[in-house]
């Protein structure tokens, strides 16, 4: 009797059991089969919200390109940089194949590296660096070039007339060597011309007097422009002279750039009218470091 009672009450545990089990199971199953259903409509709503991101991207108007720039060019003019690429403005952002373009540009002459960037709305940036000679300078009958990264080499007397001519520079000091020193200013000086885009301008630099550094532009406008202190902020303000006067039809006899003052500007036709904001008292530093005033080349 007993012996049965407890077979019994096994035999109703075990089904008690096998309940409790399958209950946990079917909960554990319920509660997959909800997640599994959020996580498939956030899939679903993030794929639709991704398709519909992209299709804007690439059909709405506001992502068509307006601004093409380009920085680091020196020999090599913007525009023919820009007709280099396979896009234009108007096109859409998104579309346009930068590693075709940057292939594209590296063909140009004197061209080293290329780098293409999209700037969200509608900008694309271009950035260059370019082998090139920065300027050249003669002694005894000879020429010497000094390149873009400071290398000083002998020339062959070709093409200097598309170079900048430096004149009044220790001449002996660097013909004993093969490359500017890391603080000159002549360094500065090239980096200030080369961000504001003023190679095109400048025919000859002479730096007889330290200072009064002379700027002769191509046509022949002589720019007095001091020391060379603050050289980069003056190099903006000539910037901004020579932009002003080309679109004024402004020609130019004289540019005098004095420190904490405002240029003062003498155009050829005294009828003429040129006023520039001066903003070269605070010296804005170079790209990688505070330009030397007095250094030796």
């Amino acid at each position: 009797m007993v012996d049965d009672k407890n077979k019994e009450q096994q035999k109703n545990s075990h089904i008690s059991s096998n309940y409790k089990k399958q209950h946990k199971k079917r909960k554990v199953k319920k509660v997959a089969n909800t997640f599994l259903f959020l996580f498939r409509w956030i899939l679903f709503l993030v794929i639709g919200i991704a398709a519909v991101g992209v299709y804007l991207g690439l059909t709405h108007p506001i992502f068509n390109i307006q601004y093409i720039t380009v920085n680091g060019a020196v020999k090599n003019t913007k525009e023919k940089i820009i007709e280099a690429v396979n896009f234009q403005k108007g096109d859409n952002l998104f579309r346009i194949k930068t590693g075709e373009s940057e292939e594209a540009v590296k063909k140009i002459p004197d061209i080293q590296s290329v780098k293409i960037n999209r700037h969200i709305p509608n900008r694309v940036h271009i950035t260059v660096e370019e082998n090139y000679t920065f300027a050249y300078f003669e002694s005894n009958n000879k020429i010497y070039t000094i390149s873009g990264d400071g290398d000083i080499s002998p020339d062959n007397n070709e093409g200097k007339e598309e170079i900048i001519k430096i004149t009044g520079i220790m001449i002996e000091e660097l013909n004993s060597t093969k490359a500017l020193p890391k603080d000159s200013y002549i360094r500065d000086l090239n980096k200030s011309i080369v961000e504001y885009n003023l190679y095109p301008y400048i025919k000859e630099i002479d730096l007889s007097n330290p200072g009064n550094m002379k700027i002769i532009l191509k046509d022949n406008t002589i720019v007095e422009f001091g020391n060379i202190e603050n050289i980069f902020s003056k190099m903006g303000v000539l910037r901004k002279i020579l932009e002003e006067s080309n679109k004024k039809e402004v020609l130019l006899e004289k540019v005098i750039l004095n420190n904490n003052q405002p240029p003062i500007i003498i155009p050829k036709n005294q009828k003429d009218t040129l006023n520039i904001e001066n903003n070269s008292s605070e010296d804005r530093k170079a790209p990688e470091e505070n330009p030397a005033a007095n250094n030796r080349p």
